[in-house]
């Protein structure tokens, strides 16, 4: 994986173009067919290097966002097809290249594409839209425009045994995830060059900002792909506007502003701007504000927590239990009373209660919520604390208050449990039985939803549809590089799953599975669901997007610590749980009638109670 300089990436778009206004007919159409409509109308472009930095440095990798006008604006995968005219859905680009399928004959220099020969081997095509012009076509591209500098093997030259599966790989991703690597590895090694599709980033922030009185019409409204609009004039006039009103301020290059030269128009154009980042760093400075004087309360109880254990070295007795375990739910030692009594003296905020605090301080023993198929204990109930990773078995539970909704004898959907992907081939059907149940039928079923744990680091979702034989994967992080690892456990759980709906077909007379596809599913990645901007919400992201169903789309936002507390108490509260008049009356008797009464009031008609 290499960089390159800006003045580079320059020379090989030129090169593409010149490539491409010498295609002959035949040829333009074999592009278009294979999805890349878009780099036909790669101009010549130029571009001010000093503008690019500046991009550059507005970009948050992490978010997958730029900051444009004070607001971060998040780069979507349809936002990279809209604007290049390349698929923007389908398989892992990657993980197709590396599958073997046979190479082809392409030029390869110590061990990697010889871009600069494929040019060659396009003009020896003479014209003709051969499957050969089109493999020595789409890797001049990749190489000198889409993803400069990130470097081809020659597992590359697989990509001629999958031509005809070209417009079905999501190539806006690869585009996408080209670029960030790129300029998260030249901030780190401190280098001047950056690869990736650096026109894609120029057109998102000029089609994205405004200048005052800007009568331009929204560039998202104008027929895809966009990079149409954006011709070598057009692009760099408004790169010069946006030099001429001076807003360069923020970047590492700083530009002088001739002061004499600024009529008033201009003045309020950087007096607007000026204004905007205030604003912007007053926000961060409240936020600041806030989070460090939640940190000095969460310091000085955890203080008040070390004196008590100091003054009683005997309140704090560790009684391990397992998470299979179940146990009475423990009564309070006297000796605890000091904690019990800052718990209810505790001023609560809209979001806390008594109730979940005591959880939430440490992991207590016994179990306080018991499901048919799921039991949950306090080390259960402690990972649904903030900043917490989800235990399995709270993710189970939560699938057994799914299924009560879904209580039908013939239930739209199915739930598995997180422990399915993780038995014997051989032990697998047995749970799915248990699953469906004795008495009910899978005749009007039309989805199944398996938790997924990545090598016990990372929770994603599995949601099947057992009509159409195509599965999707939700995944909270993305930007997880374990991307081939995953898409191989969902085909491997998948097969698994194709074998137990042939076998309960036989069982169930009103329900009926067709092996026409002969056990393949057709498997997608989202690039829209949300997002986690940490390391541990993945598991409440998995139970959310299990509750949203088909409802989730590209605008579904959720407020995870919010989601952890409502989850938390509707496990306690549900009609459901076995253990749930004996933890009310513990915790009555614990934290007082009045404090239980008005977390009850509080959470009613919100927790399935």
């Amino acid at each position: 994986m290499g960089s390159q300089s800006q003045s580079a990436y320059w020379v090989g778009v030129q090169k593409v173009h010149d490539i491409v206004k010498s295609l002959t007919l035949d040829q333009q159409r074999a592009v278009k067919d294979m999805g890349f409509d878009g780099i036909l109308s790669v101009e010549n472009f130029n571009i001010d290097e000093e503008f690019l930095e500046f991009l550059i440095d507005l970009v948050d990798y992490n978010n997958v966002s730029i900051s444009i006008q004070g607001a971060n604006h998040q780069i979507t995968h349809q936002d990279v097809g809209s604007i290049l005219g390349v698929p923007s859905s389908g398989f892992d680009v990657e993980e197709m290249i590396g599958l073997e399928g046979g190479s082809y004959p392409v030029p390869v220099r110590d061990g990697m594409i010889d871009a600069a020969a494929l040019e060659n081997m396009i003009a020896l095509e003479r014209g003709g839209a051969t499957d050969a012009f089109k493999t020595y076509f789409l890797l001049y591209v990749v190489t000198y425009f889409l993803a400069p500098g990130h470097g081809l093997n020659k597992k590359w030259s697989n990509i001629a045994q999958h031509l005809h599966r070209v417009g079905e790989m999501n190539w806006s991703k690869f585009v996408l995830d080209c670029l960030l690597d790129s300029i998260t590895r030249a901030r780190q090694m401190k280098q001047h060059g950056v690869g990736g599709c650096l026109v894609l980033l120029m057109i998102y922030f000029l089609e994205k900002y405004r200048f005052r009185g800007d009568k331009r019409v929204d560039y998202e409204l104008r027929p895809t792909p966009r990079i149409k609009d954006w011709g070598k004039d057009e692009l760099g006039n408004r790169i010069r506007e946006f030099k001429r009103h001076g807003l360069i301020l923020a970047s590492s290059t700083v530009y002088s502003v001739n002061i004499a030269e600024r009529d008033n128009t201009e003045f309020n154009h950087i007096d607007d701007y000026c204004k905007q980042q205030f604003r912007a760093l007053e926000a961060r400075q409240r936020d600041q504000q806030s989070q460090m004087e939640s940190f000095k309360e969460d310091v000085t109880q955890k203080l008040d927590s070390i004196m008590d254990l100091l003054r009683n070295p005997m309140s704090r007795t560790a009684n391990p239990i397992s998470p299979s375990e179940v146990k009475e739910p423990t009564q309070i030692n006297p000796k605890q009373s000091m904690d019990v009594d800052r718990v209810k003296k505790r001023k609560w905020g809209s979001d806390d209660n008594p109730f979940l605090e005591w959880f939430f301080q440490e992991k207590r023993s016994g179990t306080y919520v018991s499901f048919e198929n799921g039991h949950v204990n306090g080390d259960g109930l402690y990972s649904l604390r903030p900043g917490v990773w989800i235990i399995d078995e709270v993710i189970n539970a939560h699938e057994c208050v799914l299924r009560f909704k879904d209580c039908d004898k013939a239930p739209r959907n199915l739930y598995l449990p997180t422990y399915f992907a993780q038995l014997p081939e051989d032990e697998r059907y047995n749970v799915f039985q248990r699953c469906v149940g004795s008495n009910r039928t899978l005749s009007r079923c039309t989805s199944i939803y398996i938790p997924m744990n990545m090598e016990n680091r990372h929770w994603y979702l599995i949601r099947a549809d057992i009509q159409t034989k195509e599965a999707a994967i939700f995944d909270s992080y993305l930007q997880n590089k374990k991307a081939k690892t995953r898409t191989h456990e969902a085909e491997e759980v998948l097969k698994s799953l194709h074998n137990c709906l042939i076998e309960h077909a036989m069982v169930d007379e009103s329900f009926s599975y067709s092996d026409d596809k002969n056990g393949v599913w057709k498997i997608s990645i989202p690039g829209w669901v949300p997002q986690q901007k940490n390391g541990y919400d993945c598991g409440v992201f998995v139970m959310l997007f299990m509750e949203q169903g088909k409802n989730l789309t590209r605008e579904t936002r959720f407020e995870t610590e919010k989601e952890r507390r409502r989850i938390a108490l509707q496990l306690l509260y549900h009609p459901g749980n076995e253990r749930r008049s004996q933890v009310m009356k513990m915790l009555s008797s614990t934290l007082g009638g009045d404090q239980l009464g008005l977390v009850h009031k509080k959470n009613k008609g919100t927790l399935g109670s």
